[in-house]
């Protein structure tokens, strides 16, 4: 039964509210099973989780799911695929990273979790984008959804005495727990297939030409995971004595744009894209349309979070303060980013312009790397996220620009413009 762009987006938008509670929920959960000073490292620890596994895949997600999409290759085939032929790199990057994190100075069995993770993330991965590209979006909610829930009724229940936890390892060990339940449905789901598919091209074929398209893309993605994710870290290299545990809450309240809006559009859009660029007009009235949309969202919930911070961040760590500043200039940079990434640089994801995300990323990571060890020493935490802010304004007006290059779309500046402004005009009226 085919469903249309609507009910797909909802239902996408069922795993990404799972998510979004889960990170509600389970900031205050971890923040009183470990501390504050642990859950900052367990900030440092998570976003590399998928970064990681995403390098290991070398892209090939990426170009499962525009196979997916656009040629019509069967799920299960796409999956086997890359997993008989791409298992090989994951098993080293896995290796590696498990390696260096020893030699590191983190303890011999919370590197040894920390590396199980990251294999069973990049096949957990792999599964989510080929689910994707084929429109298989109850098959990516269920995955999402249990992943997701396993780890917070551990939580749950280590609060409640019901299980007893000695530290972040254990914490480690939830997210594995779920990762592997979500996984072992997705696989499940795959292998049960009793369809015998056969194509031209081969195997291996496929799988280069897979990585051939998704490695621009991954490498785009890396560079983007620098400049957003790096703050945390800088902060704790410039900014001496800092608080990092109160910067990873903001950053939590902030990442509510994440899962309610953000995770929905990156899920439903390459696919939506790559249909509507063989409309009539090339696709320019769904571009636009869709990008004025999801933008006048971001401003609108961007605001919401701002003023509501207070209040969450009260709930989610008692006796930590709450700058408006900062989870100004967090909303912003993630705002930037999903905008630049998206619907505002369509071109993008066209086969031969996937490299340019490259140049725009690379840029913002230099201008990252330019101002914040200013910013950082002299503000301390809102330094960091101005210094990201400010790097993803580079990276949405560099991408922007290369799309509009390749091909003109009219959209709306002045109404763009005249939004930012009420915007700016509504914070500072009311909350300084």
């Amino acid at each position: 039964m085919q469903i249309g762009n609507r009910v797909r987006i909802l239902i996408y938008l069922i795993p990404s509210l799972a998510t979004a509670s889960v990170a509600f929920l389970s900031v205050p959960l971890l923040i009183r099973l470990l501390g504050i000073d642990e859950f900052g490292r367990w900030g440092l620890y998570e976003p590399l989780f998928a970064i990681i596994a995403s390098i290991a895949l070398l892209g090939g997600n990426f170009g499962a799911l525009r196979f997916a999409t656009e040629d019509r290759y069967s799920v299960a085939w796409l999956y086997r695929t890359h997993l008989y032929i791409g298992i090989w790199p994951v098993v080293v990057v896995v290796l590696a990273a498990g390696i260096s994190t020893y030699y590191l100075g983190v303890e011999l069995g919370e590197a040894l979790i920390f590396l199980i993770i990251i294999f069973t993330e990049a096949l957990v991965a792999l599964q989510l984008a080929i689910f994707r590209g084929a429109n298989k979006a109850g098959q990516y909610a269920i995955i999402v959804i249990l992943k997701m829930s396993v780890f917070l009724t551990l939580l749950l229940l280590s609060l409640l005495g019901v299980i007893t936890i000695n530290g972040l390892k254990d914490i480690l060990w939830f997210w594995l727990v779920g990762l592997l339940i979500g996984g072992s449905v997705g696989a499940i789901s795959i292998f049960g297939s009793s369809s015998v598919d056969r194509y031209s091209e081969s195997r291996p074929d496929i799988y280069k030409r897979s990585i051939k398209y998704g490695a621009p893309i991954l490498m785009t993605s890396f560079l983007i995971s620098i400049f957003s994710l790096a703050d945390r870290y800088a902060l704790e290299i410039f900014s001496e004595g800092s608080n990092i545990g109160n910067y990873i809450v903001h950053i939590k309240i902030a990442a509510i744009l994440n899962p309610v809006l953000t995770m929905p559009v990156a899920l439903w859009w390459p696919a939506a894209r790559l249909r509507h660029e063989r409309d009539s007009d090339l696709g320019a009235r769904f571009f636009v349309n869709t990008a004025t949309i999801i933008f006048l969202t971001y401003v609108f919930l961007s605001i919401s979070i701002v003023f509501v911070g207070t209040w969450l961040i009260r709930w989610f760590a008692p006796g930590e303060s709450f700058d408006p500043r900062i989870c100004i200039a967090l909303t912003i940079s993630m705002s930037m980013v999903a905008l630049g990434n998206h619907v505002f640089s369509p071109q993008l994801l066209t086969e031969g312009n996937t490299h340019l995300g490259i140049l725009s990323a690379a840029g913002s990571v230099l201008a990252f790397i330019i101002v914040a060890p200013i910013l950082i020493a002299k503000y301390g935490s809102l330094g960091a996220a101005i210094t990201t802010s400010l790097a993803s304004l580079v990276y949405f007006f560099s991408n922007h620009a290369f799309s509009q290059r390749r091909h003109y779309y009219a959209y709306h500046y002045k109404l763009y413009a005249l939004t930012i402004g009420i915007m700016f005009f509504i914070v500072a009226n009311t909350i300084f």
